[in-house]
């Protein structure tokens, strides 16, 4: 093969290997970036495994413990969820972010 003289694909070597492989795109640009929503993020928090125990617990803890400490439990819980869900849907817009100004 002549590299010297090789002005790339004819049209109809193109046209046949656009047709076998599909059009030349980055993979990232194939996918759709998923939204980003507080309570979808705090769904997925709220239903984690640990968050689930400790409802449990305040719950026993209700009904066999003290009411107070019962609320303190239930009281940490959801300060400990916004806490989380905070932080990750803050980290996510900050990527978000930085992938629509990346360069591919």
């Amino acid at each position: 093969m002549d590299l010297k003289n090789n002005k790339g694909l004819s049209s109809s070597e193109a046209h046949e290997k656009l047709l076998k492989s599909g059009p030349n795109r980055i993979f990232k640009a194939i996918f759709k970036a998923t939204e980003i929503s507080f309570f979808g993020i705090a769904r997925h928090e709220v239903t984690e495994p640990m968050i689930l125990l400790l409802l449990v617990v305040g719950f026993f803890y209700s009904i066999w413990g003290k009411l107070e400490d019962a609320i303190t439990i239930f009281i940490v819980i959801i300060l400990l969820v916004y806490a989380e869900v905070y932080n990750e849907f803050r980290a996510k817009k900050a990527i978000a972010s930085l992938e629509k100004i990346a360069a591919p």
